[in-house]
């Protein structure tokens, strides 16, 4: 009956460990082949730019104050000069744009602050999609939905950036480039205001001597 009774058993320890569809836990041999075959992960995306009213995501973290929002300021200044019996043109086009005609990133340098460089932009009535602080925050001013003025014409295959940090915008012309595949990096020196006060000439004494 001994043999019965271990056939029964057997029987029983069989049905346990393979009538219920549970497989045992993979050990350290197979736990490294799945970690192996994993996909890298992403790069960790916290920042958001918008395009077209879409938020995509990007790695350098982006700011957007609602008080540097050019499509509000520019139409306030629009709107108030033609009170004024003037007539401004509007620093962005108001259609919007295919973003997939973007072929340029330009990026130019200027020194100051932000401040100083958004009365700028407003002096020549022009926009930009970014500006960057000295500090290196980044700042999207406007929708990339829409064309930037700049050096009075419209350019509807460009994102503008200007900056008052050396190296921060590299950042996020990786992110744009890589959201806008075959984008064009060109890098240039914000152009001074036509009307800017020239250096002034050194002071003439009587004799004609300069002091």
């Amino acid at each position: 009956m001994r043999w019965v009774e271990g056939l029964g058993i057997a029987l029983v320890m069989v049905s346990m460990a393979s009538g219920c569809g549970e497989r045992a836990p993979a050990g350290p041999e197979v736990a490294s082949a799945d970690a192996a075959k994993a996909p890298a992960r992403p790069a960790r995306a916290d920042g958001l730019v918008l395009v077209d009213d879409r938020q995509e995501p990007v790695a350098p973290f982006v700011m957007h104050d609602p008080h540097l929002d050019l499509f509000v300021r520019c139409q306030m200044k629009r709107d108030g000069a033609k009170k004024e019996g003037r007539t401004v043109p509007l620093c962005f086009d108001a259609t919007r744009r295919q973003t997939d005609g973007l072929k340029v990133l330009r990026v130019e340098r200027a020194p100051g602050d932000l401040g100083a460089v958004l009365r700028r932009l407003a002096a020549s009535d022009e926009g930009a999609h970014f500006v960057v602080e000295r500090t290196g925050t980044l700042h999207q001013v406007l929708d990339l939905a829409y064309t930037a003025r700049r050096d009075g014409a419209l350019r509807p295959d460009e994102v503008r950036v200007v900056t008052c940090h050396e190296s921060a915008w590299q950042k996020l012309a990786d992110a744009l480039k890589a959201l806008f595949p075959g984008l064009r990096v060109e890098v240039t020196d914000l152009p001074a205001p036509p009307d800017a006060p020239r250096a002034p000439a050194a002071e003439t004494a009587p004799g004609g001597t300069p002091q």
